[in-house]
């Protein structure tokens, strides 16, 4: 990876983390995912609960702090 897509990075990832807490969200309040308001979630902006990002990069200060504070490491 390099440092000048770690932002585009970030944002996808606030992006999408956003849209999957909307639909648990929706889910919780009991609406069925034909009732949900299209504003709350547009159908192309559904993230699969099966969804998984696997990145590898080298250590590197530059590496957005969100992403890895919000991410399961390996070592």
């Amino acid at each position: 990876m390099c440092p000048s897509f770690f932002p585009i990075l970030e944002n996808r990832i606030v992006e999408t983390k956003k849209l999957y807490d909307n639909m648990n969200k929706s889910k919780a309040e009991g609406k069925d995912e034909d009732d949900v308001d299209a504003q709350e979630v547009q159908e192309e902006d559904r993230v699969d609960e099966k969804f998984r990002f696997w990145v590898t990069t080298m250590p590197t200060p530059d590496f957005p702090t969100y992403v890895m504070q919000n991410s399961i490491k390996l070592t």
